[in-house]
């Protein structure tokens, strides 16, 4: 089935949208380490996929479309709310040992995940040698920010590291399940709906055998949870489903490189966090090389700009 979806080049709108979705997105680490202490960070990312379920049901349910999809699509919904829910975990887990700036940068190496799952079964979209060299890069950057001393180099601050980077590898399957299966053809609320309500289920089982049941009422804890379920979980991703669909995803996705920039200068700003030398240098060919790996193939911008 092919669908011909007239795409426009950035304009105002689609450039201040992205602009606010990454400070969005690089809020959400600091929102979940201000209120650690006050909620257990896994009881954290349950609430928010509750209330981020509820709402996306509530706009499926209004515009009346069928929830029901086919057994296979619904079988790697199912796979893409695991994954979604690993993600998660690992970084509401990872913010307990280690700085929120530290997971804001380590769960962005996803698109080197995504980019080898998908090579691997999408033979079109293997990896060319330049993209390659992206990943060469990463990877060197990420030994640098894990290994060369500087701030909380501990053992407990490595552990958070490594969760921040296993959370960099579960969304970037998720993007890779989405993209190569039938999932791709299903409705974007759908898609959501399967990752937030993974996530519910997931993280809410994990929060009651770990244990890890603290809640604090108070008017900040509440508006924080709010925050993060509605605005994070349901809203910027609903924003950003609509931007890619209207826009082409070559020009729009690099301006997500912001995240993890915005999410250092919170945690900095806002948790008042200290950066080491050899993180701020890891930092900087981390995105260098997810910049590398993702820049598109001319093949590619030139069919974009045919459909």
């Amino acid at each position: 089935m092919k669908f011909n979806m007239e795409r426009k080049n950035l304009d105002l709108f689609s450039v201040v949208a992205m602009v606010i979705l990454c400070a969005i997105w690089g809020l959400q680490q600091v929102s979940i380490k201000s209120i650690a202490f006050d909620i257990s960070p896994v009881l954290q990312g349950a609430i928010r996929s509750v209330i981020a379920t509820i709402a996306v049901y509530i706009v499926i349910y209004k515009k009346n479309i069928p929830l029901y999809l086919s057994r296979s699509v619904f079988k790697y919904g199912a796979l893409a709310g695991l994954l979604f829910g690993l993600e998660f975990l690992f970084v509401n887990e990872g913010l307990r040992y280690t700085s929120a700036s530290h997971i804001s940068v380590f769960i962005y190496t996803s698109p080197i995940f995504a980019a080898l799952i998908i090579g691997y079964f999408l033979p079109e979209e293997r990896l060319s040698i330049r993209q390659w060299l992206g990943i060469v890069i990463c990877l060197i950057g990420v030994l640098v920010a894990f290994f060369m001393g500087g701030f909380q180099n501990t053992t407990t601050s490595l552990k958070g590291d490594i969760l921040g980077l296993l959370a960099g590898l579960s969304l970037g399957a998720t993007t890779a399940v989405i993209r190569c299966t039938k999932l791709a053809y299903a409705p974007a609320t759908h898609i959501l709906y399967f990752q937030v309500l993974g996530a519910s289920i997931m993280l809410g089982i994990y929060a009651i055998l770990s244990n890890q049941l603290i809640f604090k009422f108070s008017l900040f804890t509440i508006s924080n949870i709010l925050f993060q379920g509605l605005v994070v979980s349901f809203a910027s991703f609903l924003v950003w489903f609509y931007i890619i669909k209207k826009y082409y995803v070559s020009q729009v996705g690099n301006i997500g490189f912001l995240t993890p920039v915005f999410g250092v200068l919170f945690s900095i700003l806002l948790l008042g966090e200290q950066l080491s030398h050899s993180f701020i240098m890891g930092s900087f060919l981390v995105l260098i090389g997810v910049l590398i790996l993702s820049l598109p193939r001319k093949k590619i911008i030139t069919q974009e700009k045919k459909e």
